[in-house]
């Protein structure tokens, strides 16, 4: 819906308004949603400051907001119209964009979105959020549009996203059936909202009561275990959900370990294995045995430790995952180490060295010959690290070789 220039002396009637809009769109801008926005921007009697509510609310979100970063001075008029050729050109969000060209942090946007149209501010890692108010928006739309519902208040539907738009709450809207009301946040707080709350591992449950309806005992899938359960539709869907929320969650590595009666499933994330659940002994084989078609390994050998690799994509991002398996007295045990092909390689500068160790080290690594042993734990930074350097010091002029098993990013 366009914004329509009035002169100061012409009054708002309520026919206008609604005319080719559907309830929600007219609830949706009158001042009970936006607070005093739409009011403050009218009383300032400036053509321009309805011109940017214009803008803002067709969707390109550059209006208000670009007119408080330039006005606080946090941002010029020319890194703006860098930033919405870059959001015209490659999509995403103007935040997203300003953020990753290191113009703007995410926490300044967000105030400045807020302070522009009297937004209230989400604080979301505060937020407990019921699974009856996620149900208003399905996981689809929310990690699209990065929009998570936060809880209803007097008949609207509180909505937390990090740029708004009337596209953007007209569709809510719809998809709802309720009143949307936005609250802003930063969008890496949106971001882990939507990773955690929609768990991709909160359906396993179900799954393993429809692998347990077919298995009826441990002891006969063992038994007649030929593979055929590597394709069973449930233990399919189960090492899907597995490998995604390990990916939303940033694990490094997962781990799939058998015991009498249960196989524990734990997420390495920061350097730390954390139990994410618990699954039936007897969904065990059948789990590894999935893991082994994918990484095209052996599903019959069962007594020596296997290898494997395997490719898939994850929430529109490629992953490559290292496959080990080792035989127990349990059954096998499997890990699995995820590899973010997306994921950029850091430079020795944002590592968050010491400004002199920084210079030391990166001094040494120049040296026309010595060597460099990077010792950690898993998940402490080695690799990390190692790439690091290797961005630090290869270039057109000397010709760079690594020996490595295997090899973790291309």
């Amino acid at each position: 819906m366009a914004f329509r220039k009035k002169n100061r002396d012409e009054g708002t009637s309520k026919d206008d308004t609604k005319k080719g809009s559907s309830p929600s769109v007219v609830h949706a801008l009158t001042p009970s949603v936006f607070g005093d926005a739409t009011s403050s921007a009218t009383t300032k009697d400036s053509s321009g400051l309805e011109d940017a509510l214009r803008d803002v609310f067709a969707g390109t979100s550059i209006g208000l907001l670009g007119e408080k970063l330039i006005e606080k001075n946090l941002v010029t008029s020319e890194q703006l119209s860098a930033a919405f050729e870059v959001q015209h050109r490659a999509g995403g969000l103007l935040c997203d964009v300003l953020s990753s060209m290191n113009v703007v942090d995410e926490t300044t946007i967000a105030r400045a979105y807020a302070d522009s149209f009297a937004f209230s501010m989400a604080e979301l890692r505060r937020e407990s959020i019921t699974d009856e108010i996620l149900a208003y928006v399905d996981e689809s739309i929310a990690r699209q549009h990065m929009a998570i519902p936060v809880r209803v208040e007097e008949n609207e539907l509180l909505i937390a996203v990090a740029e708004p738009s009337n596209e953007l709450r007209d569709l809510l809207a719809r998809a709802s059936k309720m009143s949307v009301r936005f609250l802003i946040a930063p969008l890496s707080d949106v971001r882990w909202a939507v990773d955690t709350n929609y768990r991709s591992i909160a359906h396993v449950e179900k799954l393993v009561q429809a692998f347990q309806s077919v298995e009826v005992t441990r002891k006969k899938v063992v038994e007649n275990n030929d593979g055929d359960q590597g394709d069973d539709a449930p233990v399919v869907q189960v090492v899907d959900s597995i490998l995604t929320q390990a990916m939303r969650d940033r694990a490094s590595d997962v781990h799939i370990e058998p015991s009498d009666d249960v196989i524990r499933v734990r997420f390495r994330i920061d350097g730390a294995l954390k139990e994410i659940i618990q699954l039936p002994a007897s969904i065990g084989p059948g789990l590894v045995s999935r893991i082994k078609v994918m990484a095209s390994m052996n599903i019959v050998e069962r007594r020596r430790p296997q290898d494997g690799q395997l490719a898939i994509t994850i929430d529109g991002r490629e992953v490559d995952v290292r496959v080990s398996t080792v035989a127990t007295i349990m059954g096998e045990s499997c890990v699995l180490r995820i590899l973010d092909k997306t994921r950029s390689v850091l430079s020795l500068k944002d590592l968050g060295m010491p400004q002199d160790t920084y210079e030391t080290y990166s001094k040494m690594v120049r040296a026309p010959f010595g060597m460099v042993l990077c010792a950690g734990p898993t998940g402490s930074g080695k690799t990390t690290t190692l790439y690091a350097t290797l961005s630090e010091v290869a270039n057109q002029t000397v010709n760079v070789m690594t020996i490595e098993d295997p090899v973790e990013y291309v």
